[in-house]
């Protein structure tokens, strides 16, 4: 499960910082720059006991820096490393299955809003794209 979840958390956040990329022009120092303004107002708007805004923005600040070097494939091992500390962080003994639900949850309503913007509303184009992008 930690596994599976991890992948998803991962693959969302890839989705989000690509579309970042693209409204930004694929300048990566404004991608970094939006995560960088995002995290006081995430951390202020989730004030409940255990947050995964905080935590998503991580991941999300690990896929971009992996993405900006190149969707080579060569800085694979060292993303999967980077990422696992603040996901296997956030999970609690006992609640695991209950915190990475709320985790990929999170990262899914940001990407997923951010996709079907993208694609105006209208399912055939969402399902081209992500059809595109599991082919690649």
């Amino acid at each position: 499960m930690r596994e599976d979840a991890l992948l998803l958390a991962e693959w969302l956040a890839a989705e989000q910082c690509s579309y970042l990329a693209q409204v930004c022009a694929l300048d990566w120092t404004r991608v970094h720059q939006w995560l960088l303004e995002q995290r006081d107002p995430v951390h202020q708007a989730q004030r409940h006991e255990h947050p995964a805004g905080p935590t998503a923005l991580d991941i999300l600040v690990v896929l971009a820096d992996s993405l900006q070097t190149g969707p080579d494939g060569s800085g694979m091992v060292e993303r999967s490393v980077r990422l696992v500390p603040p996901f296997l962080g956030y999970l609690r003994t006992g609640r695991e299955v209950e915190d990475a639900r709320e985790l990929t949850l999170t990262l899914l309503l940001w990407a997923g809003e951010r996709l079907a913007e993208m694609m105006r509303y209208e399912a055939d184009r969402i399902s081209g794209y992500l059809g595109e992008r599991v082919r690649r």
